[in-house]
C-alpha cells in the first residue's frame, strides 16, 4: 500500500498544515464574500473567483506539492519552513490588497494603490514556490506520472500567473493589456493547465493507494496531458486569430478534458479492491459527477453559447474541484499524522480515523450536498446563493477543525506515547 512513500525528504508535518489551514481560511472568507457582496458585478466576482483559486487552491496545492514532491521524487526541498513562511507571507498580502482592490470602490484611487502590491507580491509568493522546486528537479531519478503532472500543473500556473500578473497590471494602472486573448489564457492555464492537471497527478497516487484502486490505464495518463495543453495551445492561438469565435473550440476543450477525467477516474475507483462504503467514496463521487454534467454544459456551449450555460459548467466545475480537493485533504491529513508519528518510533499508534472522525466525514458530504444544490438552483433563483454561502462557511469551518485537531493529536501523542529507540537504525543509514 505504501510502496514508493518515504518521509525522509519529507517537511515538517506543521508546514503542509499551514499551508491547509490557510487556504481554509480563504474558503471562509469566499463565504463571507457571497453573502456581503453583489457578486454578479464584474468587480466582485473577481475577487470571490480569485478567494477560491488562490486563496483556497492554490495554498491547499502547493501544500500537497510540498508533501508528495519530495515523498514520491525522493528529493528535500531547501529550507521549508522559511520558503513556506515566505510563501505565505507574500500570498497573504498579495490576495489581502488584491480584494481590498477589487471590493472597494471604484470612485476612489486607493484601490489602484492596492492592486499595484498585490502585482508585486502573488508572482513573488508563487515564484519562490516554484523555483525551490525547479531547483530540486535535477535531482529527481525516477519521474512517476504523478510527479510528471504536478511539475506540468506548477509550469502551467507559473504560466497563468503571468497572464494574470498582465491583466492586473491594467487594471492598477501599470501598463494596458486589455486582450481577450490573455483572459482567456488566464482562465485556461489556470483552470485547466494548473488545477485540472495537479488534481490528476494527485489523484493517480491517491486512488490506488488509499482505495487499494487499480492504476490507471496507460492511455489516459499519457495521452491526457499532450491533449490537455495541446489543445488549448491550438484553441488560444486561434482565438488571437478568430476572436469568439475560437470560443467554441475552448469550450468543446474543456469538455473533452472534463469527460474523459470524470469517466476515467470514476471506473477506476468503482473497481476498487476495498468496497467499503466510506463517507470520502461519495465525496469522490460527487466531484466526478459535477464534472461529467459540466463537461455536458460545455459541450452545449459549443452549439448554443449562452452565458448561462457557461456559468452553470463553471458551477459545477468549481464544485466538483471542491468535492475532490476536501475528499483528498479527508485522506491525506490523517495518514501524513499518523505516518509522522510511525516515522518518529511511536509505538501504540491510533487509527487514521481517529484524526478525522467518520462523524465529521458524514457532515462534509451532507454539507456538500447542500452546497452543490443550493449553488446549481442559485443559478436561476439568485436568492438561494445565500444558502450555498451558508454551506462553504459550515464546510470551511468543519475541516479546518478536523485538520487542526489532526494537528494537535499528532503532537500530543508524540510528546506523551513512549518511542522505539531509532538511533541504531540512524546510524546505520548514516
Amino acid at each position: 500500500m505504501y510502496q514508493g512513500i518515504s518521509l525522509t525528504q519529507a517537511p515538517p508535518f506543521g508546514v503542509v498544515v499551514s499551508f491547509f489551514c490557510n487556504g481554509l481560511v480563504y474558503l471562509f472568507l469566499a463565504g463571507v464574500v457571497m453573502l456581503g457582496t453583489d457578486f454578479f458585478l464584474a468587480s466582485d466576482f473577481i475577487a470571490l473567483l480569485h478567494c477560491f483559486s488562490i486563496g483556497f487552491l492554490l495554498c491547499v496545492m502547493f501544500g500537497a506539492l510540498m508533501q508528495m514532491l519530495p515523498v514520491l521524487g525522493g528529493v528535500r526541498l531547501s529550507y521549508p519552513k522559511f520558503v513556506c513562511a515566505l510563501t505565505l507571507i507574500n500570498l497573504n498580502v498579495g490576495l489581502l490588497c488584491f480584494l481590498f482592490g477589487f471590493l472597494a470602490p471604484f470612485s476612489t484611487l486607493d484601490f489602484q494603490v492596492f492592486l499595484t502590491i498585490a502585482c508585486i507580491c502573488l508572482p513573488l509568493g508563487v515564484g519562490i514556490f516554484a523555483c525551490n522546486v525547479f531547483v530540486k528537479l535535477a535531482q529527481i531519478k525516477h519521474f512517476t506520472p504523478s510527479l510528471i503532472f504536478m511539475i506540468c500543473a506548477l509550469c502551467a500556473l507559473v504560466v497563468a500567473v503571468i497572464f494574470g500578473v498582465l491583466r492586473l497590471g491594467s487594471y492598477a494602472g501599470i501598463w494596458n493589456f486589455e486582450d481577450e486573448v490573455l483572459l482567456a489564457s488566464h482562465v485556461s492555464f489556470g483552470a485547466f493547465g494548473w488545477i485540472l492537471a495537479l488534481i490528476v497527478g494527485v489523484m493517480l497516487q491517491v486512488l490506488p493507494m488509499f482505495y487499494v484502486a487499480p492504476s490507471f490505464k496507460k492511455s489516459f495518463y499519457k495521452g491526457i496531458l499532450p491533449s490537455l495543453f495541446g489543445a488549448l495551445l491550438v484553441a488560444l492561438v486561434l482565438k488571437g486569430f478568430l476572436g469568439k469565435v475560437a470560443d467554441s473550440l475552448l469550450f468543446g476543450v474543456f469538455g473533452a478534458l472534463l469527460l474523459s477525467v470524470s469517466v476515467s477516474a470514476f471506473y477506476t475507483l468503482k473497481a476498487r479492491k476495498r468496497k467499503l462504503k466510506e463517507p470520502s467514496i461519495f465525496l469522490w463521487n460527487l466531484g466526478f459527477a459535477c464534472f461529467f454534467l459540466s463537461s455536458l454544459l460545455f459541450f452545449s456551449a459549443v452549439f448554443f453559447p449562452y452565458a448561462s450555460l457557461i456559468y452553470g459548467a463553471g458551477v459545477l466545475f468549481l464544485c466538483g474541484i471542491l468535492s475532490i480537493v476536501f475528499s483528498m485533504l479527508c485522506k491525506i491529513v490523517p495518514f501524513l499524522a499518523w505516518f509522522h508519528l510511525s516515522y518518529n518510533g511511536v509505538m501504540s499508534l491510533p487509527s487514521m480515523q481517529s484524526f478525522i472522525t467518520p462523524k465529521m466525514m458524514k457532515a462534509l458530504v451532507f454539507g456538500f450536498y447542500g452546497f452543490c444544490l443550493c449553488a446549481i438552483v442559485g443559478l436561476v433563483f439568485h436568492k438561494i446563493l445565500a444558502l450555498s454561502a451558508f454551506f462553504l462557511l459550515f464546510l470551511s469551518l468543519l475541516l479546518l477543525f478536523g485538520i487542526l485537531r489532526s494537528f494537535y493529536l499528532h503532537k500530543k501523542i508524540l510528546k506523551t506515547s513512549p518511542k522505539l529507540d531509532l538511533s541504531a537504525f540512524a546510524s546505520m543509514q548514516s
